[in-house]
């Protein structure tokens, strides 16, 4: 059988409790980590649902009606920002947390909302007078629908693709559907990407 000496007993048992102390160390460093970015991560998940609800639903209006309030198509104009924003922050901190299942994003989603504010901004530049009211509506000749219909394509795919974040959980960021909806939301951001300029 195998002897050891005490002196190698108290450096094994040192080791061992070294080795502990710090996998708790470790472990209570990991919670804490965790627990200071799920409410972000909840607060950033839930803007972008948010924006990409109300984006969605404008254009919806837009579509159907073929004009909109002044007052709704700047909201129009903020919420592809916001979503901008958001997807970015978000799709940054998935690939942080879960570096192998994010691998595929891409920042399309973030690309692709600038894109739509950029053809927006265009669009109001271009088309619409300046110092417009509140209640004033927005239209457009009829050469315009193919890009509204392509950017309403886009703001409804977002939203189905956020629509099941509705009651975040408690524990969102142990969880990986939302890093699915970022994959989602960026199949329907590289299709528009596909048919932009068009």
């Amino acid at each position: 059988m195998f002897q050891q000496s005490s002196k190698q007993y108290y450096i094994l048992v040192s080791l061992l409790f070294i080795s502990v102390f710090y996998g708790f160390q470790k472990h209570v460093e990991v919670t804490k980590q965790q627990e200071y970015l799920e409410p972000h991560l909840k607060e950033m998940v839930s803007n972008l649902q948010l924006e990409t609800r109300t984006t969605s639903s404008i254009m919806e209006t837009f579509m159907s009606k073929n004009e909109i309030p002044y007052a709704q198509w700047a909201q129009l104009k903020n919420g592809f920002k916001n979503i901008q924003d958001s997807s970015y922050e978000i799709e940054k901190l998935a690939k942080a947390i879960y570096p192998g299942h994010a691998d595929g994003l891409q920042f399309a989603t973030r690309t692709s909302a600038s894109l739509i504010a950029g053809e927006l901004r265009y669009l109001e530049a271009t088309l619409l007078k300046e110092d417009m009211d509140r209640m004033d509506s927005v239209t457009f000749p009829k050469e315009m629908e193919a890009t509204l219909v392509r950017i309403h394509e886009t703001a409804a795919g977002w939203s189905e693709a956020t629509n099941p974040f509705i009651g975040l959980p408690s524990n969102l960021i142990d969880q990986t559907d939302w890093l699915d909806m970022l994959k989602e939301m960026e199949d329907d951001s590289i299709a528009y990407q596909a048919g932009y300029g068009d």
